[in-house]
């Protein structure tokens, strides 16, 4: 779409040069200033369309692409059943993860890639999944036996093709209470086609 607009704006400015040495050729003072006048309509009209495309451009990008990154701020206790809310965003370009709801609403088709990764806290266990639109996609299972200072870290990426509108969240895969730590249990999700 560039190419065209850049393309007809530089055949327009042939036109109107040609235009301005056959109107001005009988008149060789007046020359120099019509040249002069249709130059800086020229500079102008390249300026507008240089702003134009810094505006298309921009709008393009932030439509074109979404990603998004978010962690528990806290410790945490996700009864059986509840979707796991990621409070902390730490990126949300596209603004289409819920930190409230704990919901990424898919704004266009495409394949998209998911991360997610929890700590259970000693002695617990967490099992998060993703789910789409209600139907479990991917899990992970995390049972810490381990006592004292002994942490245990599982995560998982997934890659699905998506329509707009799908909604993906993270919930326990078992319907169970799962304890988990905040700042190391983490949601995050890029389109990448």
């Amino acid at each position: 779409m560039y190419r065209v607009t850049f393309t007809s704006s530089i055949l327009f400015a042939f036109v109107v040069l040609s235009r301005c040495h056959s109107n001005c050729q009988n008149y060789l003072g007046d020359f120099e200033s019509c040249v002069g006048t249709h130059l800086h309509f020229l500079k102008s009209r390249i300026v507008a369309l240089d702003e134009q495309i810094g505006r298309l451009s921009s709008t393009n990008q932030s439509k074109s692409f979404t990603a998004f990154q978010a962690q528990l701020s806290s410790d945490r206790i996700f009864n059986g059943g509840s979707i796991w809310k990621y409070d902390q965003v730490l990126t949300n370009v596209g603004g289409c993860y819920n930190p409230v709801t704990g919901k990424f609403i898919v704004p266009r088709n495409g394949v998209y890639l998911f991360t997610w990764y929890s700590l259970s806290a000693p002695g617990k266990f967490a099992h998060p999944g993703l789910f789409v639109d209600g139907v479990i996609k991917g899990r992970q299972a995390s049972y810490n036996k381990g006592g004292g200072n002994k942490w245990i870290t599982t995560g998982s990426t997934l890659i699905l093709k998506l329509r707009k509108g799908n909604v993906v969240y993270i919930m326990d895969a078992h319907g169970s209470n799962s304890q988990v730590s905040g700042g190391w249990t983490a949601f995050g999700g890029v389109q990448v086609s």
